[in-house]
């Protein structure tokens, strides 16, 4: 809606209120000679005073609607701060089992080592002793024993 023919609604209500609530007669409302102010000037106080009360209505209404508005904004970034706090925590958490996780493999990774050396000795022992017609099964013994004390778990 245009300025002009929100003003003229402006005046109508204006002058409408001035009729009803003041008892103003129709020559209170007579325009001066430019058309545009009111030839009395108590109506053309009371007419600046209206508009003054409709632009504060406005500016109210436009204040609730920011005001709105910025509540709206700020409880999305508390809810984005709240989402991004839980995240963090969640990552630590993860971080924490992951290196966990890591230093079991690193141990798994050393526990297999040895058992590894211990049939790689195990072999030979036994590959020795198959040919050897004096050795005994000592070697293989002493072979496994060791294996099996290094392979126990805590």
């Amino acid at each position: 809606m245009g300025t002009n023919k929100m003003r003229d609604i402006s005046r109508e209500q204006f002058e409408s209120f001035g009729r009803e609530v003041m008892g103003w007669e129709d020559d209170d409302f007579r325009l001066g000679s430019n058309g545009s102010t009111y030839y009395w000037s108590t109506t053309g106080d009371a007419w600046v005073f209206w508009q003054a009360s409709r632009e504060t209505l406005v500016v109210g209404a436009q204040h609730a609607r920011d005001s709105a508005e910025l509540r709206r904004v700020c409880q999305a970034r508390d809810d984005a701060k709240r989402e991004v706090d839980q995240l963090k925590a969640e990552l630590a958490g993860l971080r924490t089992g992951f290196e966990a996780q890591n230093q079991v493999n690193a141990e798994l990774r050393a526990e297999v080592e040895s058992l590894r050396k211990a049939i790689t000795d195990i072999n030979g022992a036994l590959e020795r002793e198959y040919w050897s017609e004096y050795a005994g099964l000592e070697e293989t013994r002493a072979i496994l024993n060791a294996a099996m004390g290094q392979g126990e778990q805590p």
